[in-house]
């Protein structure tokens, strides 16, 4: 077993130089994109951007009500809600480039920054992460070039959004319960995700649930098997909840003070409706039918699907069909060869008769991610219903980390008799086909601007 766990691990270090090839390519590629987007040359940007410059001019929180941090159209502010990572983060970095350049370009850069930060370590652990479940750094550098290399996540880790955060937040917490070692750094990477997610993004809430789920269901699991003692479940429970108090709580107490609002939502729904009373015109319009409508709505679909690969501006700058119908083709590819890689690996350990086993192992894990994703999905689902249409796939991004994860399974086991160097010379190609992609996708971009 030992001498198994050496190779395994040897494999797994010896494909460093590509993983990190990877992300290095794409921190430059972002930085990139950083500097040449055009101020609010992305959806939103304008709307957040108003917080980290309030925050670099004054040093303090603003309220929703101030001008200062209120958008030009319905009354809309930032400020109402409690997820003050981003700007705080940003608002750091504008006062770090001050101390050498001031121009507003110099600064918007430096508020981008957050993104660029938060996409790169995101794309760092899911390269672990798959690592990890595939046992093949191989296979972790394919899911980190799919992902990495996907124009809407370069796009998003390039302009200031909140969306790339919350992918940071799920990607700890994933990260954490794929390795379940459950060291004291282990529970401060986990205690990070779920605070990430809490002052990120209203849509990763589902993923601070399963967090909890699996967390609870796992102490229980291994208190019972006497693997921990009540005591150890208890210190390392308390531990991720004070750092989660301390990081998480003085926001939201502060959005109870402040509006009466713990989440701020009412808040921000009232000062819309004072934009309408005015005479202000409707910004807002939900999906003109129902649940069952909107599922089975092709265009929808098709919005969803281009919108997730990359769609720029305020969606109004397209990519040809051929691209995206390339894009669809490989990660059809990625889903098919893991689904097909779960059924072998189902079949071998049902022919060895330890399936069972195996699927008790990580059924735990497996659920309470799924219930995080779904959460995700049916948030997004009641907001286009009840509030907005909006067929943006960026406000389910967070689930390219539980699909990172899916596709490392499958292709694990695809891979799992296949020599580590024939492995890279498999993925290698793909590779470079996505580096080269998003090279000739941004010298298209640059045309658009």
């Amino acid at each position: 077993m030992g001498h198994n766990m050496t190779n395994d691990n040897r494999r797994q270090r010896n494909g460093n130089w590509l993983q990190w090839g990877i992300l290095g390519i794409f921190l430059v590629s972002a930085l990139i994109w950083a500097w040449r987007i055009p101020y609010n040359g992305a959806p939103d940007e304008e709307m957040r951007y108003l917080l980290p410059t309030y925050l670099y001019r004054h040093g303090q929180l603003p309220l929703g009500t101030q001008a200062a941090v209120t958008y030009k159209l319905g009354n809309w502010s930032y400020a109402f809600y409690p997820q003050w990572l981003g700007p705080l983060v940003s608002a750091g970095l504008m006062k770090l480039m001050s101390l050498v350049a001031t121009s507003p370009h110099a600064l918007l850069f430096a508020a981008r920054l957050t993104s660029v930060l938060a996409a790169t370590v995101s794309l760092w652990l899911c390269g672990r992460l798959s690592t990890t479940l595939a046992h093949s750094a191989a296979v972790g550098g394919l899911v980190m070039a799919a992902v990495g290399f996907l124009p809407q996540y370069l796009y998003l880790a390039s302009y200031v959004n909140n969306d790339i955060l919350s992918v940071l937040g799920v990607a700890m917490i994933v990260t954490a319960i794929v390795q379940n070692r459950w060291r004291y750094r282990d529970c401060l990477l986990f205690a990070g995700g779920i605070s990430v997610c809490a002052l990120s993004y209203l849509n990763a809430y589902g993923y601070i649930l399963a967090a909890l789920v699996y967390f609870i269901g796992m102490g229980v699991i291994v208190v019972k098997q006497h693997r921990w003692s009540p005591r150890q479940f208890v210190g390392k429970a308390g531990l991720i909840a004070l750092v989660c108090g301390v990081v998480v709580l003085p926001f939201y107490v502060r959005n109870i003070i402040v509006y009466g609002d713990m989440f701020g939502l009412r808040a921000f729904h009232a000062a819309y409706a004072r934009w309408l009373a005015d005479g202000g015109a409707v910004l807002q319009r939900p999906y003109p039918g129902t649940l069952q409508q909107l599922l089975t709505d092709p265009v929808f679909f098709t919005k969803l699907r281009l919108s997730s690969i990359g769609r720029f501006g305020y969606l109004s700058v397209t990519m040809s069909g051929q691209v995206y119908r390339l894009y669809s083709l490989l990660w059809s590819t990625l889903f098919l060869g893991a689904g097909v890689g779960i059924l072998m690996a189902g079949y071998r350990h049902w022919r060895q008769g330890d399936l069972y086993e195996r699927v008790a192992k990580a059924l735990l894990s497996v659920l309470s991610i799924a219930l995080g994703s779904l959460i995700t999905v049916a948030l997004y689902l009641y907001y286009c219903l009840a509030t907005d249409y909006q067929a943006q796939g960026r406000y389910l991004v967070t689930l390219v980390v539980p699909l990172a994860a899916l596709i490392a399974v499958g292709w694990g086991a695809l891979f799992k008799r296949v020599q580590q160097p024939v492995q890279f010379w498999l993925v290698m190609p793909v590779t470079g086909a996505l580096v080269i992609g998003i090279v000739e996708v941004y010298r298209w971009y640059v045309t658009q601007i």
